[in-house]
């Protein structure tokens, strides 16, 4: 009701607006309750300008019950609203094959809506973009491989990264050289892991 919505939103709502909601329902889809985009659009975003801290703890907590229940992409989703940049980029790290076994693309998403910032902070991201998951046949099990761009993400990375970032860019460099038939400079870099 209107009523209801003005207690809601803390200013009245006209008609008109009352009506574009009403036109909007709530769902039940898949044995859980969807708001119709146009009804999640005005809760959420009053809900941003009234109380972000609280709908990103509520997006958190989605999220971690997204993840819970096996719904990862999700789960990423929920986590990027919410801000919990290190969360999600843990999810990553942990699910990085099953997430591009499942949808490579959707993978990629993630990756590019991350702020900018986030992704300097974390090089290995840039990497996991030129991964890809591939399936030859039937008979045959899938693999890993890499894309034609990754000798260029690699000359991007910078000079210092954390360890986890230099290990991937190492491993990666070691793997890209030795299916180049570049066997010294394979080595090379499998000395630098070493040390």
């Amino acid at each position: 009701s209107a009523r209801m919505l003005a207690d809601i939103t803390g200013h009245d709502v006209d008609d008109r607006q009352l009506q574009r909601l009403t036109q909007s329902r709530v769902l039940l889809r898949d044995g859980q309750l969807h708001l119709e985009p146009t009804l999640r659009r005005a809760v959420l975003d009053e809900a941003q300008s009234r109380i972000p801290e609280t709908l990103a703890g509520l997006h958190r907590t989605v999220a971690g019950h997204l993840l819970a229940s096996g719904r990862t992409f999700e789960a990423l989703t929920h986590f990027a609203h919410g801000g919990d940049w290190k969360t999600l980029i843990e999810t990553i790290d942990e699910s990085l094959v099953g997430l591009m076994a499942e949808d490579q693309q959707a993978l990629q998403r993630v990756i590019l809506d991350l702020p900018r910032t986030v992704r300097d902070e974390h090089p290995r991201l840039s990497l996991y973009r030129e991964y890809e998951w591939k399936r030859s046949d039937m008979d045959s099990p899938p693999y890993l491989a890499i894309t034609r761009r990754m000798p260029a993400t690699l000359s991007r990375l910078p000079d210092v990264m954390a360890p986890w970032d230099r290990l991937l860019a190492l491993l990666t460099r070691s793997l890209m050289l030795r299916l180049k038939s570049d066997y010294h400079g394979a080595l090379e870099a499998a000395d630098e892991l070493d040390v």
